[in-house]
Formats: C-alpha cells, structure tokens, sequence
C-alpha cells in the first residue's frame, strides 16, 4: 500500500531500474535485437517521464482554486 508521495515515487524508480535491468540483460543475452531494445527504452522514458510531468503538476495545485486544478490537470 503507497502511503505518501514519496513511497510512490521511490516504487516508481524501482519498477524503472528492474524493468531496466531485465531488458538489458535479454540485450546482452541476444534475445532482443537492438532496434527492440532502443524502441523499449525510449518509449519506457517517455512514459515515465509523462507520469513525472502529471505527477507535478497535481501536485502543484492540489491546494488551488478548482479552475486551476483543472487547468493544471488538463493542460
């Protein structure tokens, strides 16, 4: 059970390297081919930075007016 933001955060990073490291290893054992694993990473960053942006900016105006929440969560 995540209790705070920190906690997810802190499994959020941890999911990333084991994901990380499992693919690395599946590279360097000739499972996957390069084009694979440069296409996973990249759409593994993009992804988590996306959730690190909404993660923010939730967070950012949590306490705010309801328009700025919104505005925020929206885009």
């Amino acid at each position: 059970m995540i209790k705070n933001e920190k906690q997810l955060l802190l499994q959020c990073f941890l999911i990333s390297i084991i994901i990380f490291l499992v693919l690395i290893v599946l590279y360097l054992m000739d499972n996957i081919s390069a084009i694979l694993f440069k296409s996973i990473l990249i759409g593994a960053l993009i992804s988590l930075l996306n959730f690190l942006i909404g993660f923010l900016l939730i967070k950012l105006s949590l306490h705010k007016s309801e328009n700025y929440f919104l505005l925020s969560l929206w885009g």
